[in-house]
């Protein structure tokens, strides 16, 4: 069942939509980032519970446009294939600041409903992407302003293959520590008919 969360202000929200990986997933991919700061210093893993594929960053957006968020949601929500982990890339290119995990999809199912749920947000609200560039990725760690990009990461990547478990609609609270995320609205996914029995994570 679908859960919508309390909380939205009447003011501007900073709004993001992401899939999200199951535990097992998140708590590999949790790990390699703890294990990679551990031996590189000025990065800061982050927590099993925060990691997520963010689909379309919506910025500061009234609070009464949460209900046709949920819709563009509900609108085009399906199963997702199974994603793999790839390679660890620093984000963004310049000046990076974030050490994230790429994630492949063959079959090009994500970036089908990456498209549909943009086309479906700009129908339900006045928002419109600027970006065109999609790297499905997993950030694990964040990096200090003073961080240089070491010339190799010393801790192998771990292959990870998984189905996203929902598809959430968060709330961005920027707090002296960091940022949080707030679940506003959640859908559970169904599996893909295609991965059903094979087994995720690790």
């Amino acid at each position: 069942m679908a859960k919508t969360g309390k909380g939205a202000r009447r003011d501007g929200i900073r709004l993001f939509i992401a899939l999200d990986p199951p535990v097992a997933a998140r708590l590999a991919s949790a790990e390699w980032g703890k294990a990679v700061a551990r031996r590189i210093p000025g990065l800061t893993p982050i927590g099993p519970e925060t990691i997520h594929l963010t689909l379309a960053f919506l910025g500061s957006m009234p609070a009464d446009s949460i209900e046709h968020l949920v819709s563009a949601i509900e609108g085009v929500a399906r199963p997702v294939p199974a994603l793999e982990t790839g390679a660890c890339v620093w984000l963004p290119k310049r000046r990076p600041r974030a050490l994230a995990l790429e994630l492949d999809e063959r079959t090009g199912g994500l970036d089908s409903l990456r498209g549909d749920l943009i086309r479906e947000i700009g129908r339900e609200t006045d928002w419109s992407s600027n970006r065109t560039a999609f790297l499905p990725h997993l950030t694990v760690a964040r990096a200090a302003r003073s961080f240089r990009v070491p010339a190799e990461i010393p801790v192998p990547v771990p292959t990870l293959r998984f189905e996203p478990d929902s598809i959430t609609l968060f709330r961005s609270l920027l707090e002296p520590s960091g940022a949080r995320y707030e679940p506003l609205f959640v859908l559970p996914l169904p599996p893909s008919p295609a991965d059903e029995g094979h087994p995720q994570g690790a």
